[in-house]
């Protein structure tokens, strides 16, 4: 009976003398009322086409790595696959006017993170090995995208993490 009793007390928002102990933000709402809002606004916007269901975290495809350098300005010219022997996937060479793009899509960010994590950043390479690079290589990473640049121009440099960089 005293089971009973507490659960129908919880229940209605009640304590043990009959008042009203339903927590409240300063507003007057419940805890209740409020995710009910949240849940509403959510539904009002959707996910981005490209994010992670309930991560709000863009994934990046090679389509999107395309679309973000048309749309700030660049014309990539599509050079084809490249292969890394320190990265696992295959990835993309774009041609951009002063350097050239290598884009490497993950399957999210864990993975990316565990083959970027042993690389020395400044060299993109693992420590162990010399890589012969045609310019000066940066290493853009923005959540499932690692991308190695290569270019002498500082503000190349710039203006393509800007493009990539996740919303």
């Amino acid at each position: 009976m005293l089971i009973a009793l507490l659960i129908l007390l919880v229940a209605t928002g009640c304590d043990s003398s009959g008042r009203d102990s339903t927590r409240r933000d300063i507003s007057g709402q419940s805890d209740a009322q409020i995710a009910r809002e949240v849940h509403t606004a959510s539904s009002r916007f959707p996910e981005p086409r490209d994010s992670v269901s309930g991560t709000g975290q863009l994934q990046f495809t090679q389509a999107a790595v395309k679309e973000r350098l048309i749309a700030v300005g660049f014309r990539p010219v599509d050079a084809g696959p490249v292969r890394q022997p320190f990265l696992g996937p295959t990835g993309r060479t774009y041609g951009i006017k002063g350097g050239e793009m290598q884009a490497y899509i993950y399957g999210d960010a864990v993975a990316l993170a565990r083959e970027v994590d042993k690389l020395d950043t400044l060299r993109v390479a693992p420590p162990t090995m010399m890589v012969e690079w045609t310019m000066p290589p940066s290493l853009i990473v923005a959540n499932n995208l690692a991308v190695i640049l290569l270019t002498r121009d500082k503000k190349l440099r710039e203006r393509v993490r800007a493009a990539l960089k996740p919303y």
